[in-house]
């Protein structure tokens, strides 16, 4: 499924778990804490390759069905950076940050978010994503995906 989302175009098996999840969500707590989603960015070049980042479907999902918004844009993918899919987690950990924060870190509003992303295999991407985001005073991170290895 993953690999039909990834690479194929299935949009719709993102849409189908971020609904899932954000039912799940809703029926378990009574109050979820989350402001906003942060999707997990895809460098530029890979985004203009497929023609789309295979989180965000996932994440528009979430954003209808939890009534929280998406902050599009807060965290982004430096580009010229090799992929990391078939490093082990030292190798990820010891590479340089991929990501940045595109705003100053002091004007973000929010305080609790829900990071996003399709697989985790390691954890070093979230976090890679989390040190960025922890830069953002008084702020509290939660995680969701749609399946762990």
């Amino acid at each position: 499924l993953l690999h039909n989302l990834k690479y194929k175009g299935q949009q719709q098996i993102g849409l189908f778990f971020g609904e899932w999840l954000g039912h799940f969500i809703n029926d378990n707590y009574k109050k979820h804490p989350f402001e906003a989603i942060v999707i997990v960015p895809v460098s530029p070049k890979t985004k203009r390759s497929r023609g789309y980042n295979q989180v965000t479907s996932f994440a528009e999902a979430l954003s209808k069905t939890l009534g929280i918004p998406i902050a599009k844009g807060l965290l982004i993918k430096k580009n010229g950076r090799p992929s990391s899919v078939f490093l082990n987690r030292w190798a990820r950990i010891a590479k340089p940050s991929m990501f940045s924060l595109k705003p100053d870190p002091a004007t973000v509003a929010f305080t609790h978010l829900l990071l996003v992303d399709d697989l985790i295999t390691t954890g070093a991407t979230l976090e890679s994503c989390a040190k960025e985001l922890l830069k953002i005073p008084r702020v509290s991170l939660s995680f969701a995906s749609i399946a762990v290895v």
